[in-house]
């Protein structure tokens, strides 16, 4: 009898909007074959400050569950909730299991260093509050965001909003935007669906696009020993 190799288990924790599917769809459909993805969800019903802090309170069971599952990596798919410590929460969670805890702000600024990138654009969902926390954080590590993109018309924190960013909405921003002036354009919301237009997306920046999914995948299967070429940010690392 042949024992089935045993994959490697990729633990995404992540929010409990429909617009969070998304990310949890990239996960699955890209790694298929090559990792196994188990999830939990962490209740979000409003993106501020205060709403954030609540989250991070809930993390430690979400990644105690996970951890229970056999995941070998546990990622988080919130920019603007790990911009609020940075590397501390990672740090927390990681004593508490046992495992390597990626978070993407962190991963983020790994990526712009290898890309020698300092100046870049945020196109973000997020209103004026926590564009600016996550301004502040990339300051932190010498990276200035010279360009906001607003993908949502103001912003007032509400999930629903995320939802219904469409790819054509978010094209349709970006095509209103000059880019000559930045090393790379950022993603910063999972939710966001990116892939289905990034060929439009090239065309017009003409800089490295990191998406926020991507920038995850890409980090969690380098921390895990597997080959990356699976990913779409893969190319701008060769």
């Amino acid at each position: 009898m042949s024992l089935v190799e045993r994959r490697p288990i990729i633990g995404l924790v992540t929010g409990n909007s429909r617009g969070s599917v998304n990310a949890e769809r990239e996960f699955h459909e890209q790694l298929a074959g090559v990792a196994d993805i188990a999830t939990t969800r962490v209740p979000l019903f409003r993106i501020s400050y205060s709403d954030l802090e609540k989250l991070i309170e809930n993390l430690p069971l979400a990644v105690d569950m996970l951890a229970a599952s056999g995941a070998d990596v546990i990622v988080w798919n919130s920019v603007t909730g790990s911009s609020l410590h940075g590397q501390e929460t990672a740090n927390l969670m990681e004593q508490r299991t046992g495992l390597p805890m990626l978070i993407p702000s962190i991963e983020f600024v790994n990526c712009l260093q290898k890309l020698r990138a300092q100046r870049i654009a945020l196109a973000t969902p997020h209103g004026v509050e926590l564009s600016l926390l996550e301004k502040i954080f990339f300051d932190r590590y010498q990276i200035e965001v010279v360009k906001m993109v607003p993908l949502v018309k103001n912003a007032t924190g509400d999930v629903r909003e995320i939802d219904n960013v469409t790819p054509e909405g978010i094209l349709s921003r970006i095509l209103e935007r000059d880019f000559s002036d930045v090393d790379a354009l950022v993603f910063d919301n999972p939710a966001c669906p990116i892939l289905p237009i990034i060929k439009e997306l090239e065309a017009h920046v003409k800089k490295p696009i990191l998406p926020h999914n991507q920038v995850l995948m890409w980090a969690a299967l380098r921390r895990i020993g597997i080959p990356t070429d699976a990913v779409y940010i893969d190319t701008y690392f060769r």
